[in-house]
């Protein structure tokens, strides 16, 4: 909350109508993604997803935002990851999945349907 706060007096961050944050600029953005060394972006990501889900149990989570979540997790599976978290990561996919039919998306769908396969073990069939 403070790099929020620090974000906002510096004119990096802002507030949405909706209570959301934002960056000000894409080149901002971009300039504090690079500080994250490219040997840790996947668990930045996977973590984010969590994040994101956790704060989600009072929300809706469909579309735009369950994409949000599913792609950040996806981009930590070669992190080790335990059995649970995995077969999470399964059915948040399938749910993507699903999603992506409903809109017609079924390139994507495809995709987040095989992520999910993928995390699956061999006995989990």
């Amino acid at each position: 909350d403070s790099f929020i706060k620090s974000g906002k007096d510096g004119g990096y961050i802002e507030e949405s109508e909706s209570g959301s944050y934002r960056w000000t600029h894409d080149q901002i953005q971009q300039a504090a993604y690079n500080l994250i060394l490219p040997t840790q972006r996947e668990s930045f990501h996977y973590h984010l997803g969590r994040r994101l889900l956790k704060n989600s149990a009072n929300c809706d989570m469909n579309g735009d935002f369950l994409f949000m979540i599913v792609e950040n997790m996806n981009r930590g599976t070669d992190l080790k990851l335990n059995r649970d978290e995995m077969t999470q990561l399964a059915r948040l996919n399938l749910q993507a999945g699903n999603e992506a039919m409903s809109t017609s998306g079924f390139h994507s769908a495809a995709k987040y349907l095989q992520q999910g396969i993928n995390l699956l073990s061999k006995d989990s069939w």
